[in-house]
Parts: C-alpha cells; structure tokens; sequence
C-alpha cells in the first residue's frame, strides 16, 4: 500500500509537470522582447497559444503601449491568436478601457466567434469601452442572450445588469436631475 502511495505520490512530480509549473510562476523572468516583437509573435500563422506572451503583451498595454496595436490581433484568422486579442482586451484596466473606443467595431466583430471563450471576452472588453451611441454594437451584444453557451448568456445579463445600475463607467450614469428624481421615488 505505502509503495503504491509513493509512485501515486511521485508521478506529480515527472519532469513534465515541473516544466508546466514553472512556466506559470509569478516570479518569472520577463520576456525580453519589443511590443512590436510580441505583436509579430501572436501574429505568426502557426501561433497556438503562450499565456506568458499574452500577460507580457498586457503589462506593455498597461505601460502605455497604444491600444491601436490591438486592431491587426482583433482581425487575425487565427483563432489562437483572436482568444489572446479577447483576453487582452476584456483584462485591460477600466481606467484604459475607454481608449479603446478605435477598435470597438474589431471587439463586436469577435461576437460572432464560433470559439464562447472569445465571445465571452469580447462581451466583457464592450462592457468597458462602448457608450449609448453605439447602439447597433449593443444590439449585437443583445443579440448573444439567445446564444448556445450558457456562460455567454450569463456575461450579457451582467452586462445588462450592470450598465443599467450605471456602476460601470460615467458615461452610462443617469443625468443629474434624472438621478434626483430616482431618489426622490425611492422606498
């Protein structure tokens, strides 16, 4: 028994396993290549996906890299490489989010992926970066709670739910003197 709980124990530690682990650690070094280079990286045609590449990508975003870059990723025929332009994109920081009112028409294109986890994401960035004047975009986002996955249909409904609280972002808040009469109905 003691010996078949050893080998249990010492098959978690094959190489394979470690090498996975490490490459998730928090503390790993940086990648040391350009914006631009990523960019090329994620844009190659045999990309398949490299999660330290896409955060690497994302700390850039956050160091001031112009959110104009994410155009080429958002159109990419590589699904691999739509997914990482949809995380990117639903992970950039509210106080950046709307700057990325020049590729809202490439994040709403993503809605009709045929991959949920990019529709998922796609739902989250429009979250941030659309106003009321993107109308025929919020129809689309509308659109999606009659979509296959039930997790895509859960994001608009929060969505839903949160713009019309008005708790995400200003520019969906109610006018001062509608907010006035709100409170003065309230219980």
């Amino acid at each position: 028994m003691r010996r078949h709980l050893l080998r249990f124990l010492d098959a978690g530690r094959t190489p394979s396993y470690q090498s996975r682990r490490s490459t998730l650690r928090v503390d790993a070094p940086p990648i040391p290549m350009t914006p631009q280079d990523m960019m090329s990286k994620l844009l190659e045609p045999g990309y398949e996906g490299d999660s330290e590449l896409t955060f690497a990508l994302q700390s850039e975003f956050h160091k001031g890299f112009p959110l104009e870059n994410l155009r080429p990723l958002l159109m990419s025929g590589n699904l691999h490489t739509q997914a990482a332009a949809a995380f990117l994109v639903a992970e950039i920081s509210p106080r950046l989010s709307f700057n990325m009112n020049c590729v809202v028409a490439e994040i709403a294109d993503l809605l009709d992926s045929k991959i949920a986890r990019i529709r998922f994401d796609a739902i989250e960035a429009l979250l941030g970066c659309t106003t009321p004047a993107d109308g025929a975009i919020l129809g689309g986002v509308m659109l999606r709670l009659d979509d296959e996955h039930a997790g895509v249909r859960w994001r608009v409904t929060q969505f839903i739910a949160l713009r019309n609280a008005g708790s995400y972002g200003s520019r969906w808040k109610m006018p001062p003197r509608c907010a006035r009469n709100r409170r003065s109905r309230s219980f």
